[in-house]
C-alpha cells in the first residue's frame, strides 16, 4: 500500500513489545487483559535467550516482508525495535540487527530505543512509591549518566546503523528540570 510513498515515510516493525513482553499472559480472547468470563491466562515460558532469539527473528521477518513489497520499500529507512527498546538490553550481544537486502548496506536500518531514565525522575509520580522518586533533574551526575547511556549506542553507529530515540519524557509536569532534561536528551542525542 505504501511502496510508492517517498522516503519521508519510515516503517517501524514493533515497539516495546519485542523483548520481555513476548512472555505476556494471553487470555482466550487473545488479549493480555482478562475477558468477561474471567478465563485463566496462559503465560509465556520463554527463557531470556529465547526471547532475544524471537525478537531477532521478528525483526528479520519485518525487514524481509517490507523489502519484498517492492517500489520505494526496497530502499526505505526501516526502524528496528531494540530489545524492550531499552538501551542496556539492546546493546546486549544477544540482540542482533537484521540483515538487509544486497545493495542496502547498513545505512537503511536504524535501531529504536526509548529513554525514561532515571525512572525515579521520568516515570515515578508518587514520592512514596517503593522504588524511589526524584523531583528534580540536572545535576552533573545525572547529565553524565545520560551521556554514558547514549554513548553505549555507539556499538550501532560504529557499524553504520542509525539510532533513533523514539520516545523520551517525564510523566509529571510538576517536576523541576524538565526543560533541561528535554534539551539534554535532544542535544546530546543529536
Amino acid at each position: 500500500r505504501f511502496n510508492k510513498y517517498s522516503d519521508h515515510l519510515i516503517f517501524e516493525g514493533a515497539n516495546e513489545e519485542l523483548g520481555d513482553r513476548l512472555n505476556d499472559s494471553i487470555y482466550s480472547n487473545g488479549y493480555s487483559t482478562t475477558d468477561k468470563q474471567g478465563d485463566v491466562a496462559i503465560g509465556g515460558n520463554l527463557k531470556t535467550a529465547d526471547k532475544y532469539k524471537m525478537a531477532n527473528e521478528i525483526n528479520q521477518k519485518f525487514v524481509d516482508i517490507v523489502r519484498a513489497t517492492g517500489g520505494n520499500n526496497v530502499k526505505r529507512q526501516l526502524l528496528i525495535a531494540g530489545y524492550n527498546t531499552d538501551i542496556d538490553k539492546t546493546i546486549d550481544s544477544r540482540f542482533k540487527m537484521p540483515a538487509d537486502i544486497d545493495g542496502n548496506g547498513k545505512d537503511k536500518l536504524s535501531v529504536s530505543v526509548h529513554y525514561y531514565s532515571p525512572s525515579t525522575y521520568c516515570i515515578a509520580e508518587d514520592p512514596k512509591n517503593s522504588w524511589g522518586y526524584d523531583a528534580d533533574w540536572g545535576t552533573d551526575e545525572q547529565v553524565a549518566a545520560l551521556h554514558a547511556d547514549f554513548d553505549k549506542m555507539s556499538v550501532f553507529t560504529k557499524e553504520g546503523y542509525g539510532v533513533i530515540i523514539g520516545e523520551y519524557g517525564v510523566c509529571s509536569s510538576s517536576k523541576y528540570g524538565i526543560p533541561n532534561f528535554f534539551k539534554e536528551v535532544a542535544t546530546y542525542g543529536k
